[in-house]
């Protein structure tokens, strides 16, 4: 579980920097010069401190910034023995960046400033703007890689072994270089060089297709025609006319022939050409599909942009390990400079974000309330305990997760599918079951969070309402129900008191009416004898 959080952690801390240097855009400036125009290109990773914090940037480095061993042939430049970056650089900056060789690099620029009006290009020091040349050269000494800053014959930064370190606490070349192809003179070249030629023959062969159907040729005795050349004139103008003498054109005297079978034999040879063309990229099967295949599955689009690519699949891969490498020099920056506590924002989720923290000590108290979230009883009488004692060890440090420079992991790159064409076909698919199904099944609702409807969040919100008010409608209604329940209760016992009340007075006037019975009988039966007075 740790191992997974710490892998989770490094995942999340290289998109964090990639994410910041926009290593996207590099990685396609990249992608252009060195595997398709020029032939060679890269990077650079460094260090760079920023508002108090050291930040790890990725600078793309042009074919015409960098230089390298002539001798190396390897497609990564791993058996190069120096490579170097140029960087035109104005006094002003140079002087800030080197002060301790601020006299020297105006000297610099005296000495080779003089110069500048027998060169085409400057070499060392460009007059007109007050800039100077840096080479920030890096190079092998006894299996070590050094650093060394200079112009012209000038040492701004003296040789030193180079004070970035790989994983392995060795110094290391924080360039990254890559190429496309190499020819046996180790001169490199793209995939655009290699199409010069057939854009050569394109040309040519529409131009004398052109030239063909835009001709004719004469055939004609002699002294049949009076203006040989004025006729061939004439007949290269759309409303040419040609005047000949009596009687030529009987029995085909004069013949006009039309070279449309050269032409065609031209035209035929372009196409072959512009779809040679078209089969060193990767769209050539993509061009060609018809408006049945605009409706395929995402799956099957992707099949055929795999074959496509086997064109330009080392290509591909080559980039891809590029990108592998520079992954790792962003590590090998993060492990030597991210040393304090750092929190890094992690943007998969718009509607949940969250930090991962990189160094982060666990105090005591907090770990035991970690275990006492997690149900340990034990755990949590402790805390108490402590809590009540004040106990100091509560604020010890009890451990470091994600010390980053402890940790070594192994970097995969995962090409990612096209999650557009993936979404939109299962967006098809629920809406298509939404038509079978209805909206008893598949509610509306259900079908619009699939969608990719730009604000789509505010419609649902629309439609179901503020969430706050449908909690206080919800609670408002559990309190009617409530209300309506105790109101029956109440009714119940009303009823039953009038139905006990109406069971005592018919219970009372029964018996009064009994006894009333029994007084009339007694009365009849003896009959009161004693003498009424009145007075």
């Amino acid at each position: 579980m740790n191992d997974e959080q710490s892998a989770d952690a490094v995942t999340d801390a290289l998109r964090y920097v990639a994410d910041n240097v926009g290593f996207d855009q590099v990685a396609s400036s990249v992608f252009e010069q060195g595997m398709l125009v020029e032939g060679y290109a890269g990077a650079i990773i460094e260090p760079v401190e920023k508002r108090g914090e050291v930040e790890i940037e990725v600078k793309f480095v042009p074919f015409d910034r960098c230089y390298f061993d002539p001798h190396s042939r390897e497609r990564d430049f791993s058996d190069c023995s120096y490579k170097g970056m140029v960087v035109w650089m104005d006094l002003g900056e140079a002087k800030r960046k080197y002060p301790e060789k601020s006299d020297q690099i105006t000297e610099v620029q005296a000495n080779y400033g003089a110069d500048e009006t027998f060169e085409d290009k400057p070499r060392w020091v460009d007059g007109k703007r007050k800039r100077i040349k840096v080479c920030q050269h890096y190079f092998l000494c006894e299996g070590q890689w050094y650093v060394a800053h200079f112009s012209g014959d000038l040492f701004l930064l003296d040789p030193r072994p180079c004070p970035l370190l790989d994983e392995h606490g060795e110094p290391e070349c924080p360039m990254e270089l890559v190429h496309a192809y190499i020819t046996r003179d180790n001169e490199r070249y793209g995939l655009v060089s290699s199409l010069l030629g057939l854009q050569d023959e394109i040309n040519h062969r529409r131009s004398k297709a052109l030239h063909s159907l835009s001709v004719k040729q004469v055939l004609y005795e002699q002294g049949s025609l009076t203006n040989p050349r004025n006729t061939v004139d004439q007949l290269k103008k759309a409303d040419g006319a040609v005047e000949v003498p009596p009687g030529s054109l009987e029995n085909g005297r004069v013949q006009i022939r039309e070279n449309t079978d050269v032409g065609m034999g031209q035209l035929q040879l372009l196409q072959e050409a512009k779809s040679e063309m078209e089969s060193r990229g990767a769209s050539n099967i993509l061009s060609g599909l018809s408006s049945e295949g605009a409706q395929m599955s995402g799956r099957a689009l992707r099949t055929i942009q795999n074959s496509a690519q086997l064109e330009i699949g080392p290509l591909l891969d080559a980039h891809r390990h590029w990108k592998r490498r520079c992954y790792r020099q962003i590590w090998n920056r993060i492990k030597q400079f991210w040393n304090n506590e750092r929190w890094v924002r992690v943007t998969d989720d718009e509607d949940n974000l969250k930090f991962v923290g990189l160094n982060q000590p666990v105090t005591v108290g907090q770990r035991l309330q970690e275990k006492a979230q997690e149900g340990s009883e034990q755990a949590q009488v402790a805390l108490q305990e402590m809590t009540a004692a004040q106990d100091p060890r509560l604020g010890e440090v009890h451990e470091v997760r994600n010390q980053v420079a402890e940790l070594d992991v192994d970097i995969k790159i995962d090409e990612a599918p096209d999650v557009v064409t993936v979404q939109q076909e299962q967006f098809e698919v629920i809406t298509e079951l939404a038509k079978m199904y209805g909206p008893q099944h598949v509610p509306f609702e259900v079908v619009l969070q699939l969608s990719s409807l730009r604000n789509k969040d505010k419609v649902l919100e629309k439609i179901k309402g503020d969430p706050k008010q449908a909690q206080m409608a919800a609670q408002m209604q559990q309190i009617q129900q409530q209300l309506q329940q105790v109101a029956a209760e109440l009714g119940l016992e009303e009823l039953k008191a009038k139905i006990e009340n109406t069971q005592a007075d018919t219970a009372k006037k029964l018996l009064e009416a009994e006894q009333t019975e029994i007084e009339n009988v007694v009365a009849a039966r003896y009959p009161d004898t004693r003498p009424n007075f009145n007075i």
